[in-house]
């Protein structure tokens, strides 16, 4: 389903807040207790998820079936995603 540019803004910031946790979590520097977000994230993540509400929430006559395929970046490690018809 497609979302507007600023929803995709919103949940970008929401995944990195999240990345952060998970990355202090896996060097066991955040305890499971504080998921999804350290302490110093924890205001900012309560606002983009006021922000985004139930904006991600899958509306079924909006929605396009797709099949996405994960390639690797020329040169870097990263991954880009190419969407086709099934």
């Amino acid at each position: 389903m497609e979302i507007d540019p600023d929803l995709l803004v919103l949940d970008q910031e929401r995944m990195v807040i999240f990345s952060r946790w998970n990355l202090a979590f896996e060097a066991g520097k955040a305890s499971l207790q504080s998921h999804p977000a350290l302490p110093q994230d924890r205001a900012r993540l309560e606002e983009l998820q006021q922000a985004i509400g139930t904006r991600l929430q899958l509306v079924p006559e909006r929605a396009a079936i797709k099949r996405a395929y994960f390639v690797k970046c020329q040169g870097s490690d990263a991954l880009e995603v190419e969407w086709t018809e099934p």
